[in-house]
């Protein structure tokens, strides 16, 4: 390998991290270089309806529980003649 072609090896080496590292993220664009693979997925929301209830579930008996759920809010109704 002659000294030009190692020079240009050297040179795009140099050009790609700086690309990486300072360039592509000055222009918004997120690189692993800049930590843009090290950032954490964000939250996930969950409905609070659907959590479990915080009573035990077994009794001193060691019989289980039914699960009761809340009475849903919202929907059709049916009110008393």
């Amino acid at each position: 390998m002659t000294g030009k072609e190692l020079a240009f090896f050297a040179a795009f080496f140099v050009a790609w991290i700086v690309l990486n590292r300072w360039l592509l993220p000055w222009f918004g664009v997120r690189t692993c270089m800049s930590g843009g693979c090290a950032l954490p997925p964000p939250p996930v929301e969950r409905p609070t309806d659907t959590l479990m209830p915080s009573e035990p579930l077994l009794t001193s008996e060691g019989e289980i529980k039914p699960i009761t759920t809340p009475p849903q809010h919202g929907g059709s109704q049916q009110q008393a003649p």
